[in-house]
């Protein structure tokens, strides 16, 4: 009762007794949770309710604690029976209503994939039921009708799958909480179950394999990646360091591998420590001085696009009359992705203007993808974002000199001897950058 007490008072907040509810272990007996209960002023109960729509106690019988979801999607789909409803609006009610339902639930725990099926069938049969009984022949599977539309399925949801990547989502709060109880002295990736791990955190650490399959470590200072146990190489050597290595490689941190006086592998420690392809493959990773803290990203690339081993940053400034001013061209070490590739250059053409004085400048260019991430609002953690968001900071830290609108246009003016062009726009002069990836 202090415990609460001192709460109240660093809150602000008065605990409800009256509705509040006390659950006690089966180790302790009946006539000392009685007192317990009445010492308290609250409600014994046995914890086989549920709590803000989450489960108050979850047992062994995973099945049973999960029921009442299964419970609900039935009583939706009952309600809607005997209407005669077409196929769109069964498709739309399925997607925004009855997938919605368990969506709460299964950003927290991992549910039994036997209760899984058994809602997907109820889906199903919703779906090619007719009449009120809503039985009729299920011309194709579940698992099938996940598919998006232009792979044959319709693009219903994978509950197992969205289950999975629910769970996976990281919440700063929530993590530091599971961080000091389950893993105090280690990454998340490399954390491990306990014997009385709660169901909460052991759905928590086995959705780890969603981040273990599609994510890595974004090097900023590189003091809490270590070289053998997080996955932070380029994508195309397989994330993960090779096992095994030199003796003394698996206590090491990625920033030993970096020169003391800079953000710059030190090329004769990492050829001393590695075989020549590992080494090749450390080289290739790029470091960029603007990410100062090491994060976790994902690092698929939606866009497909492919990476190159060299980047060649090339860029050449426009009067308004179209005519040649001044150009130039730099070589950027590390393995990059193309939109990478394309965002340096902007990146470097856009610290030129601000060295050389330039204002009024408005900036065009052909690549979409750098013209949607400069004017999106959001700001993601990957190495591209941080790229996009370097030159935003520019622009907005230099309004007098660096303003302009910055929009899709057509490479005609593109420099021929790059293989990709873009531009920015002004009224004087006329600036245009390109880019080149080998």
């Amino acid at each position: 009762m202090d415990i609460i007490k001192t709460y109240e008072v660093a809150s602000g907040q008065e605990v409800n007794m009256s509705k509040s509810e006390v659950i006690f272990s089966r180790n302790l007996s009946m006539a000392a949770q009685e007192d317990l209960s009445r010492i308290m002023g609250v409600k014994h109960v046995l914890g086989t309710g549920t709590y803000l729509g989450l489960p108050s106690m979850v047992g062994r019988s995973k099945k049973s604690t999960f029921a009442y979801i299964k419970d609900q999607i039935w009583k939706r789909i009952n309600s809607w029976r005997g209407r005669a409803l077409s196929r769109a609006g069964k498709e739309v009610l399925i997607k925004s209503v009855l997938q919605s339902i368990p969506s709460y639930v299964m950003s927290v725990y991992i549910i039994p994939e036997t209760t899984i099926k058994e809602i997907e069938r109820m889906f199903n049969s919703f779906w090619w039921g007719g009449g009120s009984n809503n039985r009729g022949i299920k011309w194709l599977v579940w698992d099938r009708m996940t598919f998006l539309k232009e792979y044959g399925g319709l693009g219903f949801r994978n509950l197992q799958l969205f289950n999975m990547a629910m769970v996976a989502k990281r919440n700063s709060l929530v993590e530091k909480v599971y961080k000091a109880r389950n893993f105090p002295n280690s990454s998340f990736l490399a954390s491990h179950l306990c014997n009385n791990s709660s169901y909460a955190w052991r759905s928590i650490w086995k959705s780890r394999q969603v981040l273990l399959n599609g994510c890595r470590r974004k090097i900023g200072d590189g003091t809490n990646i270590k070289v053998m146990n997080e996955p932070w190489l380029k994508k195309e050597d397989g994330k993960w360091m090779q096992s095994p290595q030199e003796q003394g490689v698996s206590s090491l941190y990625v920033n030993q591998l970096m020169l003391a006086n800079g953000k710059v592998w030190d090329n004769n420690k990492v050829s001393a420590l590695f075989p020549i392809n590992v080494a090749n493959s450390i080289l290739a990773v790029p470091l960029y001085d603007d990410i100062e803290e090491d994060q976790l990203v994902w690092d698929d690339d939606m866009h497909e696009n492919y990476n190159v081993r060299k980047t060649s940053a090339g860029w050449c400034v426009r009067d308004c009359r179209g005519q040649f001013v001044l150009g130039g061209s730099s070589w950027i070490l590390g393995r990059r992705s193309v939109n990478e590739g394309e965002a340096l250059a902007m990146l470097e053409a856009t610290k030129e203007l601000h060295h050389r004085g330039f204002n009024n400048v408005i900036f065009e260019t052909d690549a979409q993808n750098i013209v949607n991430a400069i004017h999106h609002r959001n700001i993601g953690v990957s190495e591209f974002s941080s790229i996009i968001h370097k030159i935003k900071s520019m622009l907005s830290n230099n309004p007098d000199r660096l303003y302009g609108k910055i929009h899709k246009a057509i490479s005609e003016f593109g420099c021929s001897h790059l293989s990709s062009s873009g531009h920015f726009t002004v009224s004087s002069p006329y600036f245009l950058f390109d880019s080149a990836l080998y």
